[in-house]
């Protein structure tokens, strides 16, 4: 995965990021969250080469292989950098994936790829696994 440039505090908050972690700011303590419920939290290490670890609004940590050619939220290591993170989320709000019978529209699982901790359909048309039941409504429609 290329590296990106860095993305400004100001640019976040474009994207609808916040920051969430108490000041002074560091680098090392950044959290933010996103309205529709993913959070980014640096793992706190100064010289860490995939620092950003990327969480859905179910609590799964999403890692930088759901950007790559696989498509699998599963592969790869913790992103890079702000900028890749919060382009990957914006990738995947609501509005860029259609709501669909078989699939997820929290985290995004089907059948034949459950989440890792194993989940079963919710609702009627197949749209809520179990282990997204928790998140409120109207964060994903």
């Amino acid at each position: 995965m290329a590296r990106a440039t860095p993305i400004s505090p100001k640019q976040m908050q474009a994207r609808g990021w916040t920051r969430v972690d108490p000041k002074p700011w560091t680098k090392l303590r950044a959290r933010w969250v996103h309205p529709s419920g993913w959070r980014l939290i640096h793992c706190g290490h100064p010289t860490a080469l995939h620092p950003w670890a990327l969480y859905n609004p179910a609590g799964r940590m999403i890692r930088a292989g759901a950007a790559g050619p696989a498509r699998n939220p599963d592969f790869g290591a913790a992103w890079d950098s702000l900028e890749l993170a919060s382009a990957y989320v914006a990738t995947v709000t609501p509005a860029s994936i259609p709501v669909r019978a078989g699939r997820c529209r929290v985290c995004g699982c089907v059948d034949k790829r459950a989440c890792p901790e194993g989940c079963a359909w919710v609702d009627a048309k197949h749209t809520l696994c179990s282990a997204c039941a928790h998140v409120p409504e109207g964060v994903f429609a």
